[in-house]
């Protein structure tokens, strides 16, 4: 059977494979320059991409990562005839299945991969940071929840306040996007709490301060005061 990938000359000419490189890796991790692996359906390449031109090729568009969602550099792995793009080590770091994620901690979440042509028309979003999901995620059948690779592993804490009867994950600005706060309505930019299932997000300035709470340097209940500063001029 024909292949019938088309390739641009500016696209062709903007990979190669660097065989010093590929044969020091060789020697490193006896892999060859060619993979198969569950993240993806289709062969992978490992190359070194210009991904300037790549980028002029394809309408400017930032080119990133499936797994870290990074911008791409260094040594990649590539289906050119999905446009899929994974780091040489995030591939190599990727499990097989992602257990008690903060966002999703009650199930195992396991690969799901979407191709270019069976799933163009489909918007699948990250349940985490709401953006668009592609090429590949962390998976949960039974409560369709899809998530990035770095947001199902990402980083964070949960808190329990008065405020909401759930608890919250603090969340940085690297997985924001377009959440305001439910008290005050602004934009949360630089973080912010937030319990996806509720569509809850608050800032941290407008969580109100709890009454009274004990504190493990003093043994009785401290008690919130409201303290008025006299202006003697």
């Amino acid at each position: 059977m024909n292949c019938e990938l088309k390739l641009d000359f500016k696209c062709t000419m903007s990979v190669f494979n660097d065989e010093n490189e590929i044969t020091k890796c060789d020697e490193e991790d006896q892999q060859g320059t060619t993979i198969h692996h569950f993240c993806h359906p289709h062969q992978l390449t490992r190359c070194m991409v210009e991904i300037t031109n790549f980028e002029e090729s394809w309408c400017s568009r930032k080119l990133k990562c499936v797994a870290c969602k990074e911008e791409l550099q260094g040594t990649l792995y590539i289906c050119l005839a999905c446009k899929f793009f994974i780091h040489y080590s995030c591939i190599n770091e990727m499990s097989r299945q992602v257990q008690r994620s903060q966002f999703h901690p009650h199930h195992i979440l396991l690969p799901r991969t979407f191709l270019q042509d069976r799933d163009a028309n489909r918007q699948v979003l990250c349940y985490a940071c709401r953006e668009r999901v592609g090429g590949f995620s962390f998976y949960c059948n039974e409560c369709d929840v899809n998530l990035h690779v770095s947001c199902a592993k990402y980083p964070t804490r949960a808190i329990k306040h008065s405020c909401h009867l759930h608890n919250l994950l603090q969340l940085g600005k690297r997985i924001i996007h377009d959440i305001s706060s439910n008290a005050c309505g602004q934009d949360c930019n630089d973080s912010c709490f937030s319990y996806k299932k509720c569509d809850f997000n608050i800032l941290r300035q407008c969580i109100p301060l709890p009454y009274s709470f004990t504190h493990k340097c003093h043994l009785h209940q401290l008690v919130l005061v409201s303290l008025v500063v006299e202006d003697d001029t």
